[in-house]
C-alpha cells in the first residue's frame, strides 16, 4: 500500500478550491484583515508618540497639557485593545470558515475519485492529507500573506518615524536585520522538513490506530496483543525522536535571536543615554525609540 506524500492535496486541489469556494470572497477578506491589522498598527504608533508627549510633559513640568495628553493616552490604549481583540476574533472566525469550505470542497472531490485509485492509499494517509493540506492552504491564505503586508507596514512607519526625530537610532534598528536573514533561511528549510515528517508520522500513527482498533478481534485471537503493543511504541518513540530533533534546532535558534536582540536593544538603550546627556533628543524621544524598536 502506497504512502500519500504530504502537499499531495495542496498541489492538486489547491488551484481548483481558489477557483470554485474562495476566490470570489478573498478580496474582501483580505481587505477584512488589512483593515484591521493597518489600523491596529496606526494606533499603536499613534499611542508611541502620545507617550513621547507625555514623558516630555511631565519631565518640563507643563501642566497645562498633563491631563488632555493623559487623556488621549488611555484612550487609544483602550482603542487598541478593542481592535486587537476584534481582530483576534475576525482572524479565528474567517480561519474556521474557510479551512471548513476547503475541507468540505477536498472531501467532495474525494468522494468522486474513482475508488481503485483511492485504495492504494491507506485510509490513515487519507485523512491526515485531508486535514493537514486543508490546514496548510487556509494558513498560507488567511495567515502568512496578510501579516506579511502588515509587518512590512508596521516596520517602515517605525522606521520612517525614527528617521523623522533621530536618523542615528535607525543605523542601530537595521543591525539584526541580515542576521535575522541569515538565520530564518535555514530555520524555515527545518521547519518546512519538520511538517512534512510529522505529517507522514501523524498518518502512520493514525493508520495504525485505526487499523488496530478495525482488527482487534483478530488481535486477540492470534495473539498478536504484545506485537502491536511494541509496535505502537516504536512509532511513538520515532515521533518523540523527530519533535525533540526540531526543538533542538528551535533552541538553537532561539538563542541566537535573543542574543541579536538583547545586543540590538541594549545598543539603542545606551545610544538613547547618550543622545538623552548630549541634549540631541528629549526624554520622550528616547522611550520612544526603545518602544519602537522591538517593531
Amino acid at each position: 500500500m502506497e504512502t500519500l506524500q504530504a502537499g499531495f492535496f495542496t498541489k492538486n486541489v489547491a488551484s481548483d478550491i481558489m477557483d470554485l469556494s474562495i476566490r470570489k470572497t478573498l478580496l474582501e477578506i483580505y481587505a477584512y484583515l488589512y483593515l484591521l491589522g493597518l489600523t491596529g498598527t496606526v494606533v499603536s504608533l499613534i499611542s508611541s508618540l502620545i507617550s513621547k508627549d507625555l514623558v516630555d510633559i511631565i519631565t518640563g513640568h507643563q501642566t497645562g497639557k498633563l491631563v488632555s495628553t493623559f487623556i488621549a493616552m488611555i484612550s487609544f490604549s483602550i482603542i487598541s485593545i478593542l481592535i486587537s481583540q476584534a481582530s483576534s476574533y475576525a482572524s479565528t472566525f474567517i480561519n474556521l470558515k474557510v479551512d471548513t469550505e476547503i475541507k468540505n470542497d477536498i472531501f467532495s472531490k474525494m468522494l468522486v475519485t474513482d475508488w481503485e485509485a483511492l485504495t492504494k492509499y491507506h485510509t490513515g494517509d487519507l485523512v491526515t492529507r485531508w486535514s493537514a493540506d486543508a490546514s496548510n492552504i487556509s494558513s498560507g491564505i488567511l495567515n502568512w500573506i496578510p501579516n506579511l503586508i502588515i509587518y512590512i507596514f508596521r516596520f517602515l512607519s517605525a522606521l520612517a518615524i525614527v528617521l523623522y526625530y533621530d536618523p542615528t537610532f535607525a543605523l542601530f534598528a537595521l543591525i539584526g536585520i541580515p542576521f535575522s536573514a541569515l538565520l530564518s533561511r535555514p530555520l524555515l528549510k527545518r521547519m518546512k522538513q519538520n511538517n512534512q515528517r510529522g505529517a507522514a508520522m501523524n498518518a502512520k500513527l493514525y493508520g495504525f490506530n485505526q487499523e488496530s482498533f478495525s482488527n482487534i478481534q483478530t488481535i486477540k485471537a492470534f495473539d498478536l496483543i504484545h506485537f502491536y503493543t511494541n509496535k505502537l511504541k516504536t512509532l511513538q518513540q520515532d515521533y518523540i525522536s523527530m519533535r525533540l530533533d526540531f526543538q533542538k534546532m528551535s533552541m538553537l535558534t532561539s538563542i541566537l535571536m535573543s542574543v541579536i536582540g538583547f545586543i540590538v536593544s541594549y545598543s539603542c538603550y545606551g545610544w538613547g543615554i547618550y543622545r538623552v546627556w548630549s541634549q540631541a533628543i528629549s526624554y520622550g524621544t528616547m522611550t520612544m525609540f526603545l518602544s519602537l524598536s522591538s517593531t
